[in-house]
């Protein structure tokens, strides 16, 4: 997955070579979402994430996660089309 996000020289500096991205790094490389964390403040910030995801529905989360996986093996529109209504109907 890194390798699609970040590229294979990316991917391969991180992995090869253990080599660490700073923020900045990790935001040009598509890799942080949002804005950055200052190291005191990282895990409330992770639990306030975490307790987000944990309240919602766990049907709801499973659902997604699994159309999420989906999607991602779905390569042009002509199959998303073909697809979606089978995955409408939870088939």
């Amino acid at each position: 997955m890194l390798q699609r996000i970040a590229g294979p020289q990316l991917a391969a500096a991180a992995v090869l070579f253990g080599e660490v991205l700073d923020g900045a790094e990790a935001e040009r490389a598509g890799l942080r979402r949002g804005a950055a964390c200052p190291a005191p403040d990282l895990l409330p910030a992770a639990a306030t994430l975490a307790a987000r995801a944990a309240a919602a529905p766990h049907e709801l989360v499973a659902r997604a996660k699994a159309t999420l996986a989906d999607v991602a093996t779905i390569a042009t529109h002509a199959e998303a089309v073909e697809r979606e209504p089978a995955t409408r109907c939870g088939r």
